[in-house]
């Protein structure tokens, strides 16, 4: 009989990660959508405050959350796979999952320095 290998414990940490981000992405999207829909019938002063706070301090704060998770994911990914430990599935997947995560912030630092006269 073979020893069952155990998971790498910084590669199923860093895939944890990558799911937490995007269900906490799903669930923002969500609350977003259903308080925006509510909106939608009855304008209230106060409303449109809370509405501008999820807007913007959402994004914000979840922009700034999923950059922090996503570099941890990717160090413990690297840890993971750097360790040499079996089964390196959960670190492989964790550290794809990150890097699509922070795709989106690479490609904006980049647009950043092209001229805008190309």
């Amino acid at each position: 009989m073979q020893a069952q290998e155990k998971p790498t414990k910084f590669g199923l940490i860093s895939s944890i990660f990558a799911i937490f981000i995007s269900v906490l992405w799903f669930v923002y999207i969500v609350i977003l959508m259903i308080y925006t829909q509510r909106e939608v019938t009855s304008i209230d002063v106060n409303s449109a405050f809370i509405a501008v706070i999820l807007v913007y301090g959402g994004s914000l704060f979840m922009t700034v959350l999923t950059f922090l998770f996503t570099i941890a994911g990717m160090i413990l990914s690297v840890l993971s796979l750097r360790k040499g430990e079996p089964k390196r599935f959960f670190a492989i997947a964790g550290f794809v999952i990150h890097f699509l995560l922070l795709l989106p912030y690479c490609i904006g630092c980049l647009t950043f320095f092209i001229p805008l006269n190309s």
